[in-house]
């Protein structure tokens, strides 16, 4: 499908720190993390130890020549065993890598962290008219990122959308601006149905009698 040539900007810049992915109606931006592999490796290790937390639970619990080790000062060990093996799931696959998006056709923005898997667990929405402004923070030093902000209703402080090199965000910028003034939004019409309307009855006619 080709693209309206408005969104061909993204294939004039070359990204370095984010990764931009542009349809018809979605402009979706991703922070390009530096340390890949190492989260991947990390996230991947959490969920082995997971696994050996559940496993262990379960030998505990079934297995009756560790039963002395099955309670710990009232607290049932498999138990407490499967609780942290929770805890650390939630904290393994909670999400690092920002990703900022506007839909078009429901005319709202998003904005979650993706883990390694690709999916996010927590997606917070805004809708287009609640957004006041769209700036960027510049770094104090050269190797510092730089920030996307926005101005939210209801929100006192600007919320951060993006981080990544300072010619890359003024390119999202850009682009987000220009996405976010888009007059060409379109929206899904319902067909509209014909209505027979019904002939009105006559009104009945009053007699008189004659004098």
């Amino acid at each position: 499908m080709t693209l309206p040539k408005k969104f061909q900007k993204p294939q004039q810049h070359t990204w370095t720190t984010l990764d931009v992915r542009v349809t018809d109606n979605k402009l979706i931006l991703e922070e390009r993390k530096k340390h890949d592999a190492a989260r991947y490796f990390a996230e991947t290790a959490l969920c082995v130890i997971v696994g050996v937390l559940l496993l262990g639970s379960y030998l505990l619990f079934i297995l009756p020549e560790i039963h002395l080790l099955s309670a710990y000062r009232g607290v049932s060990l498999p138990v407490a065993m499967v609780g942290v093996a929770l805890v650390l799931y939630a904290f393994a696959t909670r999400g690092s890598k920002p990703q900022v998006g506007f839909d078009k056709i429901k005319n709202q923005i998003w904005m979650c962290k993706l883990n390694t898997k690709g999916r996010a667990r927590i997606v917070t929405y805004f809708p287009k008219a609640d957004v006041r402004s769209v700036f960027i923070l510049r770094p104090n030093a050269p190797f510092k990122d730089a920030a996307l902000l926005a101005r939210i209703k209801g929100k006192a402080d600007p919320v951060t959308l993006l981080r990544g090199g300072v010619d890359d965000i003024e390119a999202a910028h850009s682009e987000f601006c220009g996405a976010l003034r888009d007059p060409g939004t379109v929206r899904p019409v319902r067909p509209v149905l014909k209505v027979n309307f019904r002939t009105p009855r006559p009104g009945r006619q009053l007699r008189t009698a004659a004098a």
